[in-house]
């Protein structure tokens, strides 16, 4: 899975679960944001904020900031792409070309981010999340639905920010979440699966458009239903000493969505697992899973539109 588009207008999302907004949630992440911080926070996120009087001018710090970035490295590839061409002119080398071509692209790229209106038009590209971004996951606290932003790419509770370099862990399968696997793992590995102190527990749904894998042909396929989906996730809080965007005595909310082997229309492209899309009647017992077994939860699970995806047109 290379990336998900996801529904960032929150306002739907209120209507759809009867939820509200973990406001004070959102404005830490994007005081971290202004504050230099490399969170990855999406435009699509950002369009439901614009007016908010304390996110507002979080906001528009940041793209001053990040301006400034970007017209320094503007500023440093055509500068290098200067010293390359001169290479170039004295004797041609592959290693000159493939480096000329990577700033060539870079600085178009950089233009292009200089260049866009802050019009606030919002295109497809601004929904999709990737590893380390930031979605607006629904859980349940207390009788409440709450929208609360969440990194997709888990940090356990019990280990350090190290964590993240070494794990790509945005995924969770199905069938690691089985009463016979976490006993398989305490057997041989002496130790918790990382998914069972979170299942059963720390549950979440995340509202997707398309989920969209890579090609040969180094683009990505696209797969979707009619309708928006809903994933289930698991979460996790962490607290503690940390980098990548989170400094010493932060907290960090992160989540893996939960997967399972791929329908034939997604298999049949040549892609071995996809999103669970769980049926709409089931969202308030997965959201509330205190109470029911691990087999209960499976059912869940295993009750499913995954097999509706359709291949989106190229």
């Amino acid at each position: 899975m290379h990336y998900l588009v996801v529904e960032s207008d929150y306002k739907k999302l209120e209507q759809i679960f009867h939820a509200e907004v973990a406001e004070d949630a959102f404005v830490q992440l994007f005081n971290q944001r202004a504050k230099g911080s490399n969170l990855q926070l999406s435009r699509g996120i950002e369009s439901n904020f614009v007016d908010h009087p304390k996110i507002k001018p979080l906001i528009e710090a940041y793209i001053t900031r990040q301006r400034a970035v970007w017209q320094e490295e503007l500023i440093e590839s055509e500068a290098k792409l200067k010293e390359f061409e001169a290479k170039l002119a004295k004797k041609e080398t592959k290693t000159a070309l493939t480096e000329k071509d990577r700033l060539i692209k870079k600085i178009s790229k950089t233009k292009f981010k200089l260049n866009k209106k802050e019009d606030g038009q919002l295109y497809p590209y601004d929904h999709r999340i990737y590893p380390l971004y930031y979605a607006g996951i629904i859980v349940a606290e207390g009788k409440k639905n709450v929208i609360r932003p969440m990194r997709f790419q888990i940090r356990p509770a019990d280990k350090d920010a190290s964590f993240d370099k070494d794990s790509r862990l945005y995924k969770a399968k199905r069938e690691s979440l089985t009463a016979t696997y976490f006993e398989r793992i305490r057997y041989h590995a002496k130790t918790k699966s990382i998914w069972q102190p979170l299942f059963g527990k720390n549950h979440g749904i995340l509202v997707v458009k398309s989920f969209h894998e890579f090609a040969e042909s180094g683009k990505t396929k696209g797969f979707s239903l009619p309708q928006p989906f809903f994933v289930p996730c698991l979460y996790d809080h962490w607290h503690g000493a940390g980098d990548l965007g989170h400094g010493a005595g932060t907290t960090l909310d992160s989540f893996a969505v939960i997967t399972d082997q791929a329908p034939e229309s997604v298999s049949a492209a040549g892609y071995h697992r996809s999103p669970i899309a769980m049926k709409a009647n089931y969202l308030d017992a997965w959201l509330r899973p205190e109470g029911k077994s691990v087999d209960e939860l499976q059912a869940l699970l295993e009750d499913n539109q995954t097999a509706s995806y359709i291949l989106e047109a190229a």
